[in-house]
């Protein structure tokens, strides 16, 4: 409630509007200012016509499954549904036209509008209840009519699902009579359809991820929705509650993602072992650590980037093609193992632990088995 200005969408909160040429309106109303008028009370005038006390109306919130349009955001315009509301004023809107219809966005409220239907919220002429039937009130409850009011078949009694004692209709499903005032939210507005039987979803199950998994990314609760539809490999399983599975997407770009948030995708095409190394005089010169791309077009990109920044030098592009390996062996002692794995040092002091021996008589006995294995 409060002072609005031309322009603004609001909504009403309680009772009905004033009574216009164009009709009136109820609760849960929402329309466009289109001016405001000042006397003795203050009423705002909508672009339909209609026109009520300024009091009774607030800034317009879109609600989980109201249609909205986006408006503030050219790429994404079109038409959609509110589905979830996230923290910081984000909507999360599920579209339906436009370019990137069937797939999620989140906007926040400057970029949405809502798509204003029919100003007077009033019945379909051809619903007429009956009794023994089931409908739906306009606040979404279920509605039984059990019997006609005291044989009047003007009026009918029914019970509401969630609401005390009995309540009073008309034929046209509008909620009160003769004798009880309406109350636009306990309106029926068709009969009731039972929603498909789903089996119930285990959401405390522990995930099914595991490192090297090919993901797509479904959804995304960060609010990055150009991640949605990208595909990536898991690098990393989180490792504690508050981290989520760390995933290196094709683009070579690596972020944590909720198992919520991915999908299973094995049949997807399994990424590429690919590195880029400095070229001088016709030879690479990978660096001892490099990077592993996933992709060959994200190691391209970092090639170019590489390229730009250091102008006159060349980088090349790698990518895995085969690999052979034996078992490597092993040998009876501590020290041994540790020597054939180049760990001199350690392979030193080790075999001056168990034989006793000074710093010079190990480092020759390790440094001969050395050259007597690689000579083998």
């Amino acid at each position: 409630m409060g002072e609005f200005k031309k322009g603004d969408f609001v909504r009403r909160t309680a009772g009905e509007s004033l009574t216009t040429n164009a009709g009136r309106h109820g609760a849960g109303f929402v329309g466009q200012i289109a001016d405001n008028v000042k006397g003795f009370t203050t009423e705002v005038v909508f672009t339909n016509g209609h026109a009520g006390l300024i009091e009774m109306y607030e800034p317009w919130q879109p609600r989980i499954g109201e249609p909205v349009k986006v408006t503030g955001n050219d790429q994404w315009a079109g038409d959609g549904e509110v589905t979830e509301l996230r923290n910081y004023g984000v909507f999360i809107v599920l579209m339906k036209t436009g370019r990137f219809s069937g797939k999620p966005g989140g906007f926040y409220l400057r970029d949405i509008e809502p798509i204003l239907a029919h100003a007077t919220p009033e019945q379909p002429a051809t619903l007429k209840i009956e009794a023994g039937k089931f409908y739906k009130t306009r606040d979404g409850r279920k509605a039984k009519i059990e019997r006609s009011h005291y044989g009047d078949s003007y009026d009918f009694v029914a019970t509401v699902e969630g609401l005390p004692g009995n309540k009073v209709y008309k034929k046209d499903g509008k909620h009160g009579s003769r004798w009880i005032a309406n109350n636009p939210s306990d309106d029926l507005i068709a009969e009731w359809i039972d929603e498909p039987v789903t089996k119930p979803s285990n959401d405390n199950a522990k995930p099914k991820l595991k490192v090297g998994d090919r993901v797509e990314i479904t959804a995304n609760d960060n609010y990055r929705v150009s991640f949605v539809g990208s595909f990536g490999t898991v690098k990393a399983a989180p490792g504690n509650a508050a981290a989520g599975f760390r995933v290196e997407l094709d683009d070579g770009r690596e972020f944590p993602f909720w198992p919520s948030e991915m999908t299973v995708r094995p049949g997807s095409q399994p990424p590429t072992t690919t590195i880029v190394a400095l070229i001088e005089n016709g030879q690479p010169k990978p660096s001892s650590t490099p990077h592993v791309h996933a992709s060959t077009e994200a190691a391209e990109k970092e090639a170019k980037r590489l390229a730009a920044k250091y102008k006159g030098k060349k980088f090349g592009v790698f990518t895995l093609t085969a690999t052979h390996e034996e078992a490597a062996p092993v040998y009876d002692h501590k020290w041994q193992n540790m020597a054939a794995l180049g760990l001199k040092i350690d392979a030193i002091k080790e075999l001056r632990a168990v034989a006793g021996l000074t710093l010079k008589g190990a480092k020759d006995a390790v440094e001969a088995w050395i050259e007597y294995e690689n000579a083998a």
